[in-house]
């Protein structure tokens, strides 16, 4: 399941590693479940916003 916005991209790859885990202090899914995302959202493409 890929990430609806840029700000859900960013939070869920924060999750992704241990070292984002420890600042979200306990607020973010399951590691897996954010490394599904991050997985997901290398097929698309992400439009930058100016």
């Amino acid at each position: 399941m890929p990430s609806k916005t840029r700000k859900q991209h960013n939070f869920m790859a924060m999750c992704a590693s241990s070292k984002g885990r420890a600042k979200a202090k306990g607020k973010c899914p399951p590691k897996k479940v954010a490394k599904e995302f991050m997985k997901a959202d290398k097929a698309r493409t992400r439009k930058r916003k100016r």
